[in-house]
């Protein structure tokens, strides 16, 4: 099996001229806009705190015991909502450069947004070639089985477990969004990206993650930045005995040589490019 697993900067280097999901220093402002009753709403301390660092003001917002669960609706609905691949999407580019062994390759995102979904059906894969893990979850994934209508506050580490299943269309997100408020199985954008909705499921895709890591034959990351306190993501990544290209710009470069010496691993290509400069790099080394 060969990986390929995209982070946010893929995402954001997917299309040339369609909207495109921010990164993380520009989600606050874009989350303010689109949620301006939940995240416009946050006290100005918050606010500060979320422009500084998303990750380390969401572990705290959640630690002060404040509700979080509104915020993380409004999080996912934008992430559901706001983006459409287009016939230029670079992920759909490589998808079709792979289409001919598409069941060789296992598709890893920690993306919320859907464009790598969106791209399959474009590229003209069926969706029962196309394999998916997702370690954080998704704006797509609806949890079954457990529910709580509105009125209903929880804080900390509440977690449950459940069935997944995928929301038909924006309506169903927003009937669903109407009388529940457990949020959709997405991980928080925290330090240690805590789930509240079928923790069963993510605890599950992450056990599937660090497997096909560590008997992979090729990996690409792409996109990804490397945060080794996400430790479900960075050790398999550590231990595993196959080579990695990365591709995710000149900075996150020098960053993953730093982390590949600090590892003691050789053999690794990290490669000076983003996702669409470094496309055919990426296609020659996974086929």
């Amino acid at each position: 099996m060969r990986v390929v697993f995209f982070g946010a900067g893929a995402s954001h280097g997917s299309e040339s001229t369609a909207k495109v999901p921010p990164l993380g220093a520009k989600l606050f402002d874009e989350l303010i806009q689109f949620a301006p009753t939940t995240w416009g709403t946050l006290q100005t301390n918050w606010s500060s705190q979320f422009r500084s660092d998303f990750e380390i003001a969401m572990a705290s917002f959640i630690q002060s015991g404040a509700f979080g669960a509104p915020l993380q609706w409004d999080m996912a609905e934008y992430f559901f909502s706001q983006f459409l691949a287009t016939k230029s999407s670079v992920y759909a580019a490589l998808i079709e450069a792979l289409s001919s062994n598409i069941d060789r390759y296992l598709f890893v995102t920690i993306n919320y947004e859907l464009l790598l979904f969106q791209a399959r059906a474009i590229a003209g894969v069926s969706k029962d070639k196309f394999l998916v893990c997702l370690p954080h979850g998704n704006s797509c994934l609806c949890c079954e089985g457990v529910s709580a209508t509105p009125g209903v506050s929880f804080t900390g580490g509440v977690s449950t477990g459940g069935r997944v299943r995928v929301f038909k269309n924006h309506a169903d997100f927003r009937a669903e969004k109407s009388k529940n408020v457990f949020p959709p199985v997405m991980s928080y954008y925290e330090l240690n990206k805590f789930t509240v909705s079928c923790s069963n499921f993510i605890q599950g895709e992450r056990t599937r993650f660090e497997q096909a890591i560590l008997s992979a034959e090729k990996i690409a990351v792409v996109g990804v930045k490397v945060h080794p306190v996400d430790r479900h993501i960075w050790q398999p990544l550590a231990k595993t005995k196959a080579h990695i290209l990365y591709l995710s710009g000149s900075s996150a470069a020098n960053d993953f040589s730093t982390w590949c010496a600090n590892e003691g691993r050789s053999g690794d290509l990290p490669i000076d490019k983003y996702f669409s400069e470094g496309l055919k790099e990426l296609i020659t080394f996974l086929s």
